[in-house]
């Protein structure tokens, strides 16, 4: 059903509410408290003047002039059987009344007011028949009290309308989620399409469309992380037989500057390769994270290896290594590429003669890893997509473009293990945030 009609159903529903709690809550309260309207006898005296003088334009002013009259509608009948009072009333229907109030000995009630039925013949040749429409109480008690009718349509169609925004929003809402799912890499992540006519309409056209393109993103996806995973795989073969053929070279015509130019090239391309079949199995959250690791002599270990390197890029390594034991339930081999990846990234862009900072602590939300260098900094734009593969923004900190994989790894690596890594501008320099959720945390 479109939205239109849900709108145009919600709306005479909130109308037929509010009359019908209009009347339930004026016959609950009573009438108001205001002058009565005046005898049956002085109605029936003052209509059978008139009626005597046969002027019904008198009769008309009577009614209207008289303020205990208001509200009160009079039907007069002939002998004939025809409305002569007033001249618009709509015959059918105020002969149908006169009908019910004669079966009803006189008086009836309905939802629109209390009826009296009399017969006039004293002083006629021929008889007349009266009705009389007086107010019901829910009525009177409305048309009295401005703030009760205030109140009640504010709580009709503060109902009503709860329900209507329930109802269109719902499908919004779910839509909403399942954005957030699919921009989270919940590639099979699909909004719930109802099969009830009545649920379909304009948002469920647009969560239709929005299951076709997830489905077509998430064909194009796996698509290509089977490509990166087909092609290292094959890449693998011929950089296996260079390397041995290099080796053999070596041995023919001893060592040389290319030849060691040609292997560092080929440990790198190793390295690339590596970390292409490491990133769809880190996406996939096919790592199992069964292993006890001391996350303090992990960093440790680290630290030890990259100092050389760190000597040797004329910057030291500011760690306060400790014996103490800090256990996590993971993943090691994850954990060290995430940890190192980012020890080493921090290696390449600190500048000579400062140092690299590490930090580890642990608070209430877990365990915090920081690692912070004194190079330059990167703009809002780069940090927002430092994490993606193959971003590169080594040329925003003055460096050689890298391939773009170690934070992407290290990203995944840390949310495979429910946390999190964030990137931080300093004065100066950047600094890397690895939280670990404190549920990992082993005591022995």
């Amino acid at each position: 059903m479109r939205i239109y009609w849900k709108i145009f159903i919600a709306f005479w529903l909130a109308s037929f509410l509010l009359v019908s709690s209009a009347m339930v809550v004026g016959y609950l309260v009573g009438p108001p408290d205001r002058k009565p309207p005046p005898p049956m006898k002085d109605i029936f005296r003052g209509l059978h003047e008139h009626l005597a003088a046969g002027d019904l334009n008198r009769l008309s002013d009577w009614l209207d002039n008289n303020p205990r009259l208001r509200g009160i509608d009079l039907y007069v009948m002939d002998s004939k059987k025809v409305i002569i009072y007033p001249t618009t009333a709509v015959q059918p229907r105020i002969k149908k009344l006169f009908k019910e109030a004669r079966k009803s000995r006189g008086s009836l009630h309905r939802y629109d007011g209390d009826y009296t039925h009399r017969k006039l013949k004293r002083g006629f040749e021929q008889p007349y028949e009266m009705l009389l429409r007086t107010p019901s109480p829910w009525q009177r008690k409305l048309q009295e009290n401005l703030w009760l009718r205030f109140v009640l349509g504010l709580l009709i169609s503060g109902v009503v309308c709860y329900f209507l925004a329930g109802l269109l929003t719902r499908p919004m809402r779910q839509l909403s989620q399942t954005v957030s799912q699919l921009a989270d890499g919940d590639l099979s992540a699909r909004v719930d399409i109802p099969t009830s006519r009545w649920q379909k309409d304009e948002v469920t056209e647009l969560s239709s469309d929005f299951n076709h393109m997830a489905d077509h993103l998430e064909r194009l996806l796996k698509s290509q992380k089977q490509l990166l995973g087909d092609v290292s795989h094959e890449l693998r073969s011929p950089l296996a037989r260079i390397q041995i053929a290099l080796e053999l070279v070596r041995q023919r015509q001893g060592e040389s500057s290319e030849l060691d130019r040609i292997a560092k090239e080929l440990q790198r391309l190793e390295e690339i390769i590596a970390d292409l079949l490491l990133l769809p199995k880190l996406e996939s959250s096919g790592e199992l994270l069964n292993d006890t690791v001391d996350l303090i002599g992990l960093v440790n270990a680290i630290v030890e290896d990259c100092r050389l390197e760190a000597s040797s890029l004329g910057c030291t390594l500011s760690w306060q290594e400790s014996e103490s034991e800090l256990l996590v339930r993971g993943n090691v081999s994850l954990l060290r590429s995430a940890v190192e990846n980012i020890i080493r990234n921090a290696m390449r862009y600190t500048p000579a003669q400062s140092s690299v900072d590490i930090q580890l602590s642990v608070d209430e939300r877990g365990i915090l890893l920081t690692v912070r260098d004194y190079g330059p900094g990167l703009s809002q734009e780069h940090i927002d997509h430092i994490f993606e593969p193959f971003y590169q923004a080594d040329s925003a900190r003055g460096h050689e473009s890298g391939v773009g994989l170690g934070l992407a790894i290290t990203d995944r690596a840390i949310r495979a293990h429910g946390g999190s890594v964030q990137a931080l501008n300093r004065t100066p320099g950047l600094e890397m945030a690895l939280r670990l959720p404190s549920r990992l945390q082993v005591f022995l």
